[in-house]
């Protein structure tokens, strides 16, 4: 059985339902809307996550995701302000924007967190999921160094530091990009941290390319890693692309957590 975001929300009512050999439930399929679904569970918690987007226009060549979540799409500013506001009103001190790709949210992903700063000065600690690095621009830099409630962490989706692996991925930024963001956040706020996603033994990656990634953790000084060995997704370009061995990849994801660790 397939349940949208909609019919999650209510699961129990599908639990004892019939299953057929095929069953879909609710428009899911439906790319272009925003559900409207709001996140809830945080009770107990100091951190409250806002969704402010949902899918990807992106298609890189490892990625499954965009087929499965649709076309990015944008939860209206006041919804999200609104939900906040709300937040706020219960006590929450730490609310994190998420989404799939949060840094596309149009009209614009700097805009809205100035916007959110700017509605709620008070607000202990802003903070976000994953970011990329390739549109993360000036204006949210400048963000960064004006605010402090701007919590100084920020989770990098990196994927690799080889450039010819980057280029075969279709991610749209290098690794010298990477390394001059992070300088540029710590130039305003040294006490900032970074964490990254990397993707370890994507196909065709040869252990000088692996290296580069190594490398690059200690030239950008990312402190937190969260390392994937490739996984083949039917359907993408890069499963039809020379393999490296199981093998490599999961030897390579463990050295890369051990630099991690390190």
């Amino acid at each position: 059985m397939v349940l949208g975001n909609r019919e999650k929300a209510e699961i129990e009512k599908y639990l004892n339902s019939p299953i057929t050999e095929k069953t879909i439930v609710g428009d899911i399929f439906d790319y272009d809307s925003y559900d409207r679904y709001v996140i809830t569970g945080f009770e107990g918690r100091e951190r409250a996550f806002v969704q402010i987007q949902q899918g990807c226009n992106h298609r890189c060549t490892y990625c499954i995701v965009p087929f499965a979540r649709g076309n990015n799409r944008s939860v209206p500013e006041a919804d999200i302000l609104h939900q906040i506001g709300e937040l706020l009103e219960r006590g929450f001190a730490e609310i994190c924007l998420t989404g799939v790709d949060a840094c596309s949210y149009q009209p614009s992903f700097s805009q809205l967190v100035r916007h959110i700063l700017e509605r709620f000065p008070n607000l202990p600690s802003l903070q976000f999921g994953s970011l990329d690095p390739a549109a993360v621009d000036d204006e949210f830099i400048a963000l960064v160094g004006k605010y402090p409630n701007i919590y100084p962490h920020f989770h990098l989706s990196i994927q690799s530091g080889d450039n010819l692996v980057l280029k075969r991925m279709k991610r749209r930024h290098t690794r010298e990009q990477v390394i001059e963001l992070c300088n540029k956040i710590r130039k305003l706020r040294p006490e900032a941290t970074f964490g990254a996603d990397f993707i370890c033994g994507f196909p065709t990656e040869t252990e000088e390319q692996f290296e580069n990634t190594l490398k690059l953790v200690d030239e950008a000084k990312i402190s937190k890693l969260h390392v994937f060995p490739y996984s083949e997704r039917s359907g993408t370009p890069a499963a039809l692309m020379p393999q490296v061995s199981v093998e490599v990849r999961r030897e390579r994801a463990k050295r890369l957590r051990q630099k991690g660790e390190e």
